[in-house]
């Protein structure tokens, strides 16, 4: 504990790791902190999380579901680009977080809170993404 930020490029192209456990104090992902761990399938983002740096997890397969917390603020540039196994995000924040792009693939599914719907339509990056209102709490 007492763990604050995964710096940029920590874990950039560790190819071992397959999950990681983040401390639930954390509060940054830095830039390419999980860049090109193409092993890794299993992580957990805890809500203490604000802020997602720069292509943090681009490259790895991180499983078919995501969850970003109501107190993610910021998520940088191409931070889940190249995700190949992402299906569902799971992005409980009530306001959309402004971005350019974080993903590259249409394919994947945002489930937002149902009060949100509209607001993540209308947003930039995120109108261009299937938006969903969430059916139960993740």
């Amino acid at each position: 504990d007492g763990i604050t930020l995964i710096g940029n490029y920590s874990f950039y192209h560790f190819d071992v790791l397959v999950s990681a456990t983040i401390p639930n104090d954390l509060k940054m992902i830095g830039n390419s902190a999980f860049c090109n761990s193409k092993k890794l399938t299993d992580i957990n983002i805890p809500d203490s999380v604000t802020e997602i740096g720069d292509n943090a997890f681009r490259y790895c397969l991180l499983g078919e579901n995501v969850t970003i917390h109501e107190n993610v603020k910021t998520i940088g540039e191409y931070s889940f680009y190249y995700c190949t196994s992402l299906k569902h995000v799971y992005n409980h924040s009530t306001e959309p977080q402004e971005l350019t792009a974080i993903f590259n693939s249409k394919d994947i599914t945002i489930h937002v809170p149902a009060a949100s719907v509209e607001k993540y339509r209308k947003a930039q990056h995120w109108r261009d993404m299937n938006i969903v209102a969430m059916r139960d709490e993740r």
